[in-house]
């Protein structure tokens, strides 16, 4: 038999995220191993009223092989399988199989919750607020998000209890993904506007991963750098606080921008549920290909900052020729009905054909 006070090479902190990855449990990569019952102990599991008597009764009587446990190395407690356990000693065996996992006693407490929010029996609501609370004290660099997961919550529930924990909170977060962000977006763009000024060339992706914003915020930072404004939008200090300040009066070019950007998106709406065009499979296929070259703004600008020198003037030439197709196909659709010239012209007509013949 392995020695259970055998410690593995790899450590909690490698661990956890493979766990919260929802990948392949890294112990599970292991052999099995029989374990001693009156070697185990039993006093870590999340649920606040113990074991089910029931439930035990249940995996008693069944005649298959039950999973194995998962126990903490070292400490012998069990991690996940405490009924289990109580059904082996009901039927009189002397020993279970078992994993072994290698990290803290915090880290194990996760893994617990998270192993038993929807297999077997699952926690009650109360054992996961319970488990949210004890790892928002054990955890509280993890995000709201990153905990809810874990526990079977939603976010706005882990928010609440967190919002009533007296413990002091980090300035970050921990993200599923594994990276950290500043719990305030103006921090975010201050770290990276100081990136910036210290190493103007740095590609934006990378000042967007070192201070924890997105790509979009990064770019958004660095015009407002070189037109000299403040990289935090509409706010201002007083008094030690961030207070928001109104909002600047919009152009005319932008407020047109918002207003045809708004009026595009009802349109394709508009368009998507005509029963025209949604019940024949010429109209299904068009509108398919409609979404799929309808673009607005937001859709290329994360592509200006890592588009390569030398592919720029290509994609722009690229551009301004399609944006020149759509022109004659739009020229053809408006001027279709008023000329049997254009009717009887392909889509990819020119303008200048598309437009009805000046009367003399």
């Amino acid at each position: 038999m392995q020695d259970p006070n055998h410690q593995s090479g790899r450590t909690a902190q490698q661990q956890v995220p493979e766990v919260a990855s929802m990948g392949h449990a890294p112990w599970e990569q292991q052999p099995a191993i029989r374990v001693p019952l009156d070697q185990l102990v039993l006093d870590a599991s999340p649920r606040l009223n113990g074991q089910d008597r029931e439930h035990v009764q249940r995996l008693a009587e069944i005649d298959l092989s039950l999973p194995p446990i998962l126990v903490q190395r070292g400490t012998m407690r069990v991690i996940d399988g405490a009924h289990r356990v109580r059904a082996a000693q009901l039927n009189g065996k002397g020993s279970i199989t078992a994993y072994f996992y290698d990290g803290t006693e915090e880290d194990a407490f996760v893994v617990s919750v998270e192993r038993n929010v929807t297999h077997g029996m699952p926690l009650t609501h109360a054992d996961r607020r319970a488990a949210a609370d004890r790892i928002i004290k054990s955890h509280p660099h993890w995000s709201d998000r990153a905990i809810a997961t874990r526990t079977g919550l939603s976010d706005k529930t882990v928010r609440a209890i967190r919002s009533s924990s007296e413990i002091p909170q980090s300035n970050e977060r921990l993200g599923l993904d594994g990276r950290t962000r500043p719990m305030s977006a103006a921090d975010g763009r201050r770290r990276a506007a100081e990136i910036l000024a210290a190493e103007p060339t740095k590609p934006l992706r990378r000042v967007a991963e070192a201070s924890g914003v997105s790509l979009a915020t990064a770019h958004d930072v660095r015009q407002r750098m070189l037109r000299g404004d403040d990289p935090v939008p509409g706010r201002r200090e007083t008094n030690g606080r961030t207070l928001p300040l109104a909002l600047p009066a919009k152009s005319a070019s932008q407020i047109a921008l918002s207003k045809e950007t708004a009026c595009l998106d009802a349109m394709l709406a508009r368009l998507t549920k005509d029963p025209s065009l949604k019940y024949t499979d010429t109209g299904r296929l068009f509108l398919r290909w409609l979404h799929l070259h309808a673009i607005d703004n937001k859709d290329w600008e994360t592509f200006l900052d890592s588009m390569p020198e030398h592919c720029r003037h290509s994609v722009a030439t690229i551009a301004r020729q399609v944006a020149s197709k759509w022109q004659d196909f739009a020229c053809q659709l408006e001027h279709a009905q008023d000329s049997a010239c254009c009717r009887s012209q392909p889509v990819a007509a020119s303008p200048a054909q598309a437009l009805p013949s000046p009367s003399p």
